[in-house]
């Protein structure tokens, strides 16, 4: 973890864990590689990927900071490129996703603030496999008790965490497959100071080969755990839980409808809307 003798001037570190990544990755990386090398570092925690990959990543040079070797999943990734990395904060991205072409210049300032906060976070958006836009979430501040009872709005792809963060709640939880970002903010919920950036930050891809597109009833169950834990015993929260698992087994049901390019066209392009918003 972050140790003193590891300061330095880098003000981000993006944390990209990989496995078999073709053929988004380099894409990922294109949408990073441009920001300062002096202020931003891009660590790069591959699986011992076989299908090309590596090869893609090479061609990067020394603007990646890669490590390749077999790991235990994408947590542990998360993990092993966290722990390597310098800077003063922290933002992961997974490789078939993207930053927005704005977030440098928009995140920048906020990060360099003598204030900044522990984290900010950001509108996304939703992409179809080939990049076009399905729609925005566009946000709002955060209501704690509305993020465990309504469900997660905020993504990590459009997040930033100061790396002080980590040092004080530690890093993701290994005995989680897919909902190990969830629970890391639910976690820290409450504990730090975050603020809402009401810009696009980052993209959000859905496509067949995904997680979040392949094993949408693991996703479902896993988050039903963490929800319940963080539950307690207080019964108001325990029920509202349930409530949003079957309301969560509704959207997954229906989700090759919600990200199909028919319902774009019918829901439009806005998935949530700001307070204070018509």
């Amino acid at each position: 973890m972050h140790t003193e003798d590891k300061a330095n001037d880098i003000l981000l570190s993006v944390v990209i864990p990989c496995f078999n990544a073709m053929p988004y990755i380099e894409e990922a990386l294109n949408t990073i590689i441009e920001w300062p090398s002096d202020l931003v570092e891009v660590i790069v925690q591959d699986g011992a990927s076989t299908d090309g990959t590596l090869q893609l990543l090479q061609r990067f040079g020394d603007r990646i900071n890669l490590e390749s070797q077999r790991d235990h999943g994408q947590t542990d990734a998360l993990n092993r490129g966290i722990s390597r990395s310098t800077g003063r904060f922290v933002g992961w991205l997974n490789a078939d996703d993207l930053y927005a072409p704005e977030a440098w210049p928009i995140i920048r300032p906020l990060l360099e603030c003598d204030d900044a906060a522990d984290a900010y976070f950001g509108d996304y958006a939703l992409i179809f496999s080939n990049g076009d836009i399905m729609r925005r979430m566009v946000l709002s501040d955060i209501d704690w008790r509305a993020f465990m009872t309504k469900g997660r709005p905020v993504w990590s792809g459009a997040t930033f965490f100061h790396r002080r963060v980590f040092d004080e709640f530690g890093l993701f939880d290994e005995t989680l497959d897919y909902c190990m970002d969830g629970e890391f903010f639910l976690r820290v919920a409450g504990h730090i100071n975050t603020r809402y950036v009401p810009y696009e930050l980052g993209r959000f891809r859905i496509h067949g080969r995904s997680k979040t597109g392949s094993q949408r009833w693991a996703f479902w169950r896993e988050a039903h755990q963490v929800r319940w834990k963080y539950a307690g015993g207080d019964f108001q929260l325990q029920l509202a839980t349930l409530k949003l698992d079957l309301t969560n087994l509704i959207y997954h049901a229906t989700q090759d409808l919600r990200y199909s390019r028919l319902w774009s066209k019918i829901r439009g392009t806005r998935e949530y809307r700001s307070a204070g918003e018509p």
